[in-house]
């Protein structure tokens, strides 16, 4: 792979310079970190099959490996998840009359898509045939507007101050499930068994964990620190028997309230 891609940057500059071939030469080319990663998010903003193809042709020519795919936030979510088919026919879209408001200056009009099982397999393989890894993040609990839109049957029991309560440092309110309810751990068991068949994920799935707002839960900081601690350690548990480490942002293991790392953990 990487060889093909430097032979192409090399007549790449030959072209620019108008001429057609290069002369003998030898080339040492190592990189310097092993992780040589690019992230997308495709939730605040949808790009469809084509340009992720694009992007990872783009990858493959400058030696990038790592493709972090960050599929949902509170913007929108974008894998399909076909035990809650909601998630994709309602969370994935905005605008006037959808369950998530116009966001970005995408105007009134419906905005938004997602990607369908069979899309994200022809993506893994395409990136896999030119050595790249991808890393898909689901972000929960935080930043979950747009799963709870679109699951109110389910997920709304499991936002426990969904009005009122704190807001996200983006501003939004009653995007955080809660830890201790039984219907949160309903939608992430059908989630991320969805996510951990889809994807090879060498490296891991990335749970994000970031910018809870604090109050989300409880008055009490012991007991968000708790909460959290539980969530990260039935995750990492739950992806663990499915042969995947857990990846997370630092603020998940770091910080006040933070949870505590649990073993054989990465953290992003």
């Amino acid at each position: 792979h990487r060889g093909a891609a430097t032979l192409r940057q090399v007549l790449s500059i030959a072209h620019s310079e108008g001429r057609s071939s290069v002369p003998p030469m030898r080339l040492r080319d190592r990189p310097r970190f092993g992780y040589r990663g690019l992230m997308l998010d495709v939730a605040r903003h949808f790009f469809d099959v084509p340009f992720i193809k694009r992007l990872l042709d783009l990858m493959y020519l400058y030696k990038l490996n790592v493709f972090h795919w960050h599929l949902t936030d509170d913007e929108g979510w974008r894998l399909e998840v076909k035990a809650l088919p909601n998630l994709t026919t309602h969370g994935a879209w905005r605008g006037h009359g959808e369950v998530v408001e116009p966001q970005y200056g995408g105007g009134p009009g419906r905005y938004g898509g997602y990607y369908k099982q069979e899309q994200i397999r022809e993506i893994v393989l395409y990136a896999a045939e030119r050595g790249i890894a991808i890393v898909p993040e689901i972000d929960v609990p935080g930043h979950c507007y747009a799963a709870i839109r679109a699951l109110p049957g389910l997920l709304g029991p499991a936002v426990r101050r969904p009005s009122g309560g704190p807001r996200s440092v983006q501003g939004f309110e009653g995007n955080v499930l809660d830890p201790a309810a039984p219907e949160t751990y309903t939608f992430l068991e059908a989630v991320f068994s969805a996510v951990a068949d889809l994807f090879p994920a060498p490296l891991g799935i990335h749970v994000g964990m970031d910018e809870i707002p604090r109050g989300a839960w409880s008055d009490s900081e012991e007991e968000e620190r708790e909460l959290k601690a539980m969530l990260v350690a039935w995750l990492q548990q739950f992806l663990a028997a499915r042969g995947k480490a857990l990846l997370g942002w630092e603020e998940a293991f770091h910080g006040p309230g933070a949870a505590p790392a649990p073993k054989h953990n990465a953290v992003a």
